[in-house]
């Protein structure tokens, strides 16, 4: 039996609360998100015609009140996960999602953009140079979301993020490179148990907010 007394049982304490946190957070948003990314997977399947409009225009909705709002939710309970290193966090991202929906405008900016990024990919087909500029723009995109969420978290924390251009680039690669490992099948869990609630966390230590 573990001796939580010890050193090692200490360390696997931390580990276990570490990610319970990481799992709990992640799942709330995967909760809130799920209808979005179902909208999205027959999206891709569609060409573009009516249908394919009607079910865009439903997608960038859920964005915007769906994913976007919880996204902001998973920032707001990673930063305090950040600082009091507990293992519950699923209210605090409950109410993280509720302040995000008052964050109204800036998601209707941000579906928006990446409703339109989603239409580009699709009429750009398999072109190099044109999946090369979309791979520049989603990066950039991605930044951009990342500043959004970071303005919840006080407001100096978009300057200091500025200010550190490299780490920010950092942040959104990593960030980046979570979201494609779901494309994975084998991966597809990570979807459900880290890829956003992580992707928050290295964002915030990356930061040191």
């Amino acid at each position: 039996m573990l001796n939580l007394q010890t050193k090692f049982g200490q360390k696997a304490t931390l580990v276990g609360n570490w990610l319970l946190s990481l799992v709990s957070i992640n799942f709330v948003w995967f909760v809130f998100s799920m209808p979005a990314l179902l909208m999205l997977v027959l999206l891709q399947s569609l060409p573009l015609n009516g249908v394919y409009l009607a079910t865009w225009l439903l997608l960038v909705l859920m964005l915007a009140v769906l994913v976007l709002p919880a996204t902001y939710g998973v920032f707001q309970a990673a930063a305090q996960w950040a600082h009091d290193r507990g293992s519950h966090y699923w209210r605090p991202t409950l109410h993280g999602y509720i302040a995000g929906l008052k964050q109204w405008r800036q998601n209707s900016v941000f579906a928006g953009l990446i409703g339109l990024w989603l239409i580009a990919e699709q009429i750009g087909g398999r072109q190099v140079f044109w999946q090369s500029s979309l791979l520049i723009l989603g990066v950039a995109l991605i930044a951009a979301v990342i500043l959004g969420m970071l303005r919840g978290l006080g407001p100096q924390a978009v300057a200091q993020a500025l200010q550190q251009p490299l780490k920010l680039l950092a942040a959104t690669l990593l960030t980046l490179a979570l979201l494609l490992v779901n494309l994975a099948l084998p991966l597809l869990f990570c979807i459900v148990l880290l890829s956003v609630s992580l992707s928050a966390w290295a964002v915030i230590k990356i930061m040191k907010f």
